[in-house]
């Protein structure tokens, strides 16, 4: 998302003309001498982000049909479940599951009169870019009808309550934040399925559009006329798909391959004649890339509607310089131009953008590539993978200076690929599908293993034993085809050498009859740190014409030879094509990681982003540390480390320039050194030694799986609950998975990390890692991401979350495993970042936590007499009489004997001295031992409840003959249990809903809650933006005694109690001081929006504004009630 400040200072970088880069690979003189070959009859796959359907250039093709045949979402971030049923009344209402009244026009048929129900959040759909604009125009609305309250506000005489107001109504700028919650429904017409979300957010749905199955209308929908979707509906019904655009990538991707302008053609794509499918694979939950699951549905779904060619961009990072493959290959087979100007999706505040990147390098070759298929398709000319490719290969352009392993075979060139295929590799044998190359492994372990992967095409050879010089290799030439075995044809193979290979491939053996050939490696010219590449190529001496039909590739890499306490320093140079490169020789166990040093020598221009890969090399596989370092006028120095987990291989360091940049070298002094293992003691030291730096502490604990419920705390900041158990999960028939569920409770503000762990070998291990989301304890979407991604570093606020892992597991006898007493279960992993981490230990034993609480509760009990002889024992009392009083204090308050509940307190304040007391509390806690601190703040605790049930009880007397007041108000709510009995009720419904959402089929209900009804919920007002005084008829005197009444408490509560807060609202309810309750109402809900129970108080605000009649803040506080608070969680 690019910012406003950077529109403004940058305004050339943005809303260019469009330009693509064409000329490099022949497409304009190909479609000058070929205009009919412009990709017609070619169905392009983009496998990316979900493309903005409604962009002018994506709506035709040069022949006049739809450039886009379907948007399919593979991830499920668009998924709504519409299983729910139901039937309008007889003035066609229909209820919506957001609790809104729906009017269905007459114009809707529906013969059936079933209406499949769902519910989503909007802003789960869409990127920054398009969540900015939305809030922004929320924010202004809501800043414009408060504006025209506070003129109003002038006639409130009440200084603090016109503050209080003020502060209000500031406040309700932010519930734009909340995300819009709307109705979805569908229904079929009697011919075809249909949908329809509700995109007046107020159930008006006379001038709501009527969307199908895109693939069959081609039409979409929009939110403020330029956030665009469209639907597709399956599963007859129960499952609506929306199609939104999440970033710009897909949509550049396909403007590049595809895009036609019949008035501007200047603006077109490579192949403005073919047509799209779009597979969006990139999940707004995945942080930025396509799951595996999405991109193989993506793959067969192509195969499926018989795709010609696929645009797969989501792959790997910027260029193809970096690391050396694990295959040893050069990585690259073909390249094109990855630069130019293209259209964005209509949402974005700039339409065009500079673009450079293999992202868009790929797309450029996949709509030049289209327009040669279709000039074949016009010729009825048969293709094929394998030809197609020769053709490509053998006719591409390598620079002059051009790199092998930066630009593969080189530049594609259609015009000369059409020529090449036309006139010579027709010839070639259709029935030969593929020629491939690999090597013969005698050792059977790894032999197995490389089969299996893609480490097979090549050889790498990382030299680490100094006193060997030769080596030797066999390469088998795998033909595959569809000859029978009295028809096979057989190739005369005739081998040659790349240039300048000579001094270390010192022979080959020509072919012998089962398609073998050896190679002899001789290391002994070869330099140190440098990469040696070769290439051994395959040719059939009767058909030279054909030209290479196999390229095997062969890589050495000598590593430098310097010791470990040695430390490298020099000078290098970087330029946009050649990246620097350095090879570390295994060393010793001792060593556990090395520091880079990187200086920008440029004065004159020092703007820059250098990127360094860090590769390991250990057995078939390597592990890739990518890390970004800027470069400006301010910071010309920076540094990173690495840390090492294997030390017998070579280490390859890669440095290149960002993709940002177009310059053409850049001097830099670059500086490694080691990092020793650190020794035992120095360890244990380290535990003592405060971080000076926020940022780098870091923490990470396991909460292994349990039958019970377990906790665990660190320095009163983070707590975790952890409950796990195999569910049943049926999204997603082609494979088995199960739902792993953990929750825990954030007391302050912390950035987390969450990894979801599995023990035992990756390759063997029965479980894999699909997806991690996380949510409120209220079921509000808060983060994820997918097994791709690195873990989300997450701000929480506090509150209480639930952690979700999706895992798919491979063995059908787990199900006989899956207890803890079998095989460890997944496990949760959070890393918390704090500056308080190293103050206090952590602690997993639970047992220990008990055992201490028991420890406590034991001294008290034996300390403290109990008595049931009030009067006797009263002017002694302790911590039992206390609690006697506030049970018989609790009798009084429930059965709203307010006289009562005055009369013990203020005997109970006399005897006690409760007051002298509350007085002396700090002084005292501040003097007292460690066991006399825990009595105090007992007693403490004890008074103030005794307290709060008068000052309530008798607050409620006032409000009683209110009627404008919510029911709440006027009933003795018990806010002294609230918290306790809200922590059990909210695990019942974690629980309960966990075990029906995954085991029990949708007509099974949860069991109602019985509670008192604290709202009027039937009373209908009348809504306008005006302000209403409710005052009540209060005396001088009965104001001075509700002063008098609440003074005491609210003195002496903290501010953290939530009781204060309650009894601030009561009291600002008796005076009229709307503006007051409000606040602290709204402080109430933002505060503790996390948990389900505390969506009361979104109610009583809805009640009390509703009373007020301001109909947009009504609005926006039942949007963020629906937000906050959900009835589901949403789908993987």
């Amino acid at each position: 998302m690019v910012s406003k400040e950077l529109l403004k200072k940058n305004p050339d970088l943005f809303n260019r003309k469009h330009y693509i880069a064409k000329n490099s690979t022949q497409q304009p003189e190909f479609l000058k001498k070929h205009p009919n070959f412009d990709g017609r009859g070619v169905i392009i796959g983009i496998i990316d982000s979900c493309i903005d359907v409604s962009l002018p250039g994506l709506q035709k093709t040069s022949t006049g049909i739809p450039k886009i045949i379907d948007c399919i979402d593979l991830t499920g971030n668009g998924f709504v479940n519409t299983s729910t049923i139901k039937s309008m009344d007889k003035n066609n209402i229909l209820i919506g599951l957001t609790g809104r009244k729906l009017r269905i026009p007459l114009t809707w048929k529906n013969p059936t009169g079933e209406w499949h129900l769902g519910i989503k959040s909007i802003y789960e759909l869409f990127d920054e870019e398009a969540l900015e604009k939305f809030i922004e125009f929320r924010e202004n609305k809501i800043k414009k009808e408060n504006e025209a309250l506070k003129k109003s506000l002038e006639e409130i005489s009440n200084v603090e309550e016109r503050n209080f107001m003020l502060k209000y109504l500031k406040e309700t700028e932010n519930l734009a934040k909340d995300s819009i919650v709307l109705d979805c429904i569908v229904w079929n017409n009697g011919k075809e399925w249909n949908a329809c979300l509700d995109t007046s957010f107020i159930g008006d749905l006379k001038n709501v559009k009527v969307l199908t199955n895109f693939k069959d209308s081609h039409e979409f929908g929009t939110f403020l006329n330029d956030l665009t979707f469209c639907l597709n509906i399956r599963e007859n019904g129960n499952l609506l798909e929306i199609c939104a655009t999440y970033d710009e990538h897909g949509t550049v991707i396909a403007n590049i391959c595809a895009g036609f302008y019949p008035e501007e053609p200047e603006k077109n794509g490579l192949a403005p004649g073919a047509q799209i499918i779009s597979f969006a694979v990139w999940d707004a939950r995945d942080c930025e890339y396509g799951s595996h699951r999405a991109i193989t549905r993506a793959f067969y779904k192509c195969i499926e509607m018989n795709v010609d060619i696929i645009n797969f961009s989501v792959v790997s990072s910027f260029s193809s310089q970096g690391p050396m493959p694990k295959s040893g290959g050069c990585g690259v087979t073909l390249v094109a131009p990855g630069h130019g100007v293209a259209g964005m999706p209509r949402h974005y505040s700039y339409k065009t953008q500079l673009y450079d990147a293999t992202s868009y390098s790929c797309p450029n070759a996949v709509g030049a590539i289209s327009c040669l298929i279709s000039g074949l398709k016009a010729k009825s000319i048969p293709i094929t993978f394998f030809k197609l490719k020769l053709a490509l290969i053998n006719t591409a352009f390598l620079p002059k200076n051009g790199c092998k392993l930066s630009f593969g075979n080189g530049i594609i060139q259609i015009k000369n690929a059409f020529k090449f295929y036309v006139e010579k590799i027709n010839f070639f044998p259709i029935q030969i599908t593929n020629i491939t190359t690999s090597l013969i492994e005698k050792n059977t372990f790894w032999k197995k293993l490389w089969e299996n992967s893609d480490c097979k095409s090549g050889i790498l050879l990382k030299v680490t034993d100094k006193n060997k010089k030769i080596y030797n290799y066999v390469v088998k030439i795998n033909i595959n085809s569809n000859f029978s075995n009295e028809n096979l044809f057989k190739i005369k193979w005739n081998l040659k050498l790349s240039k300048n290979a000579e001094t270390f491939i010192k022979d080959y053996s020509t072919v012998n009859e089962n398609n073998e050939f050896s190679i002899k490696i001789d290391k002994t010219e070869l330099k140190q740190n440098s990469i040696n590449y070769a290439e051994i190529i395959g040719f059939d001496s009767s058909n030279l014409f054909w030209g290479p039909l196999f390229y095997f590739p062969i890589t050495v890499i000598i590593p430098k030879n310097f010791y470990e306490t040695e430390k490298i320093d020099e000078i290098i140079e970087l330029n946009s094509i050649f990246p620097y490169r350095l090879f570390i020789p295994p060393f010793s166990s001792e060593i556990c990681g090395f520091f880079i040093r990187l200086k920008n020598l440029e004065n004159g221009n020092s703007d820059v982003t250098v990127q360094i890969h860090c590769a390991e090399f250990h057995g078939i596989m390597n592990d890739i540390w990518v890390q970004n370092l800027d470069f400006d006028e301010k910071h010309i120095l920076q540094k990173c480390k690495y840390d090492l987990s294997f030390n017998n291989d070579i280490h390859e360091i890669c440095i290149i320039l960002g993709d940002e940049k177009k310059i053409n070298s850049f001097k830099f002094q670059f500086e490694l050194s080691f990092i020793e293992k650190p020794s035992l003691f120095s360890q244990i030291l380290s535990l003592f030694m405060p971080s000076e730096k926020e940022e780098d502490v870091e923490k990470r604990d396991d909460l292994s799986e349990t039958n019970s419920i377990a906790e665990y705390s660190k320095e009163n900041e983070i707590r975790y609950n952890f409950w796990a158990q195999k569910v049943k999960f049926t999204n997603f028939n082609e494979k088995k998975y199960f739902i792993t569920t953990y929750y825990f409770t954030v007391i302050k503000k912390t950035w987390c990390e969450f990894h979801l762990k599995f023990y035992g070998i990756q390759l063997l291990t029965p479980f894999k890692h699909c997806k991690t989301q996380i949510f409120t304890l209220s079921k509000k979407f808060y983060a994820g991401y997918g097994e791709e991604c690195p873990p989300k570093r997450v701000l929480l606020l506090p509150g209480k979350y639930i952690v979700k892992g999706l895992c798919e597991y491979f063995d059908d006898k787990i199900h006989s495993r899956l207890l803890p007493s079998h095989v460890r279960l997944p496990e949760i992993a959070i890393t918390v970042n704090s500056n308080k981490v190293l103050k206090n230990f952590w602690t997993n034993s639970f047992d220990e936590a008990v055992e201490y609480t028991k420890w406590i509760i034991g001294y008290i009990g034996s300390y403290l007499p109990f008595s049931t002889n009030v009067e006797k024992h009263f002017n002694n009392i302790y911590e039992n009489d206390s609690k006697l009083w506030l049970n018989i204090l609790q009798k009084y308050y429930n059965n709203f004997e307010s006289e009562n509940v005055k009369k013990v307190t203020d005997l109970f304040l006399q005897k006690s001295k409760a007051k002298q007391f509350l007085q002396n509390y700090e002084k005292m806690e501040n003097n007292a031992y460690f066991y006399e601190k825990e009595l105090i703040k007992t007693r403490k605790s004890i008074i103030l409840d005794i307290l709060f049930y008068k000052t309530d009880a008798i607050l409620n007397e006032y409000l009683k003959n209110n009627e404008n007041i919510p029911i709440i108000f006027k009933t003795n709510f018990d806010f002294a249990n609230f918290e306790s009995k809200m922590k059990n009720e909210s695990i019942f419904d974690i629980l309960w809903s966990i075990f029906t959402y995954n085991f029990y089929p949708k007509s099974l209900q949860k069991p109602k809650n019985i509670c008192p009804k604290l709202l009027n919920e039937n009373v209908n007002f009348e809504q306008k933006n005006e302000i209403i005084n409710i005052q009540p008829n209060l005396k001088s005197k009965n104001r001075k005694n509700v002063k008098n009444v609440t003074s005491l408490f609210l003195k002496f509560a903290e501010e953290s109690d939530i009781r204060k807060t309650f009894i601030l609202i009561k009291n600002a309810l008796i005076f009229g001081n709307f503006g007051t309750a409000l606040f602290y109402l709204n402080k109430i809900s933002s505060e503790n929006q996390t948990i389900p129970n505390y969506k009361i108080f979104d109610k009583i605000i809805i009640q009390i504004l509703k009373q007020l009649g301001w109909k947009h803040l009504i609005e926006a506080h039942e949007n963020a009630l629906l937000d906050r608070h959900r009835n589901y969680f949403r789908m993987f």
